[in-house]
């Protein structure tokens, strides 16, 4: 199926439990798509360009507006909106560890806030830290489990990536590797215990693979020309795919790479 929507997409969720997406476009509208049965729907238009877009749970979701100090909760089943003013200082990304029922979401003041989401449509707060200088934000932040234990991964603009403990609500920082670029996003690859990681150096876009606690480079991969906005697993399979963008907002293309061989094909 192939459908125009309104506006380029900027941010992609996937709920697994419902095999539904959620479709987040820079205009501001946000899409719900069932791939069980091929259906496509508007969930709503916002006003404002919409920066980021993901699943909490069954029944809500959270969304972002770029230079927006709030973050907002929607609800599936009537469409009402809940709007949540986090922080004196704009709000640059977040991310739901569905199992421990905490929002993090990081500004551009460098901290990072961890909320409690088991009691929506109210948002109760737990702690905050200094993640990173003023100016220097979250870009991307992942949950991962290793050995039972559970890990928060979190990349910066000051060309680092951080790994964290996660411990009783409280984060504790653990390694911090240098990228000798500007991170737009990474991937956690379990089965190989390594970290891919989009990098953007001097005008040339590739992904390095880190191993996961040493921080040692293990391989690198020259993406294409552009910029790399997001990286995703594909599910059951042995690949990474990217979002890239040439061209300013005029040209997107999805690109999957093996890792056993790295090849890759692309679709505009």
């Amino acid at each position: 199926m192939t459908c125009e929507l309104e506006g380029n997409v900027v941010s992609i969720s996937y709920s697994c439990e419902t095999d539904t997406y959620l479709l987040g476009c820079h205009s501001g509208s946000i899409y719900i798509y069932n791939a069980g049965n091929d259906e496509l729907k508007m969930l709503r238009e916002c006003e404002g360009d919409l920066e980021r877009v993901e699943f909490v749970d069954s029944t809500f979701y959270a969304f972002s507006f770029s230079d927006s100090r709030q973050i907002c909760i929607g609800r599936f089943d009537h469409g009402n909106v809940y709007e949540f003013g986090l922080q004196n200082s704009d709000l640059t990304y977040f991310h739901h560890l569905s199992k421990r029922n905490l929002l993090l979401s990081s500004f551009d003041d460098g901290f990072v806030r961890l909320s409690c989401t088991n009691r929506l449509p109210n948002l109760q707060a737990l702690c905050s830290i200094q993640a990173e200088q003023a100016g220097q934000w979250v870009v991307a932040i992942q949950s991962i489990y290793v050995s039972g234990k559970e890990y928060i991964i979190t990349s910066s603009r000051d060309e680092t990536v951080k790994i964290w403990h996660l411990v009783k609500g409280r984060m504790r920082l653990l390694r911090v590797i240098h990228t000798k670029g500007i991170v737009s996003s990474f991937v956690y690859l379990d089965n190989y215990k390594i970290l891919a990681v989009a990098i953007s150096c001097d005008g040339s876009d590739h992904i390095d693979f880190f191993k996961l606690f040493s921080g040692t480079l293990e391989d690198n991969f020259y993406f294409f020309q552009g910029t790399i906005q997001n990286l995703f697993l594909m599910k059951d399979k042995d690949m990474i795919g990217g979002i890239g963008r040439l061209g300013g907002m005029k040209h997107n293309s999805i690109r999957f790479i093996s890792l056993h061989n790295q090849n890759q094909e692309t679709f505009d």
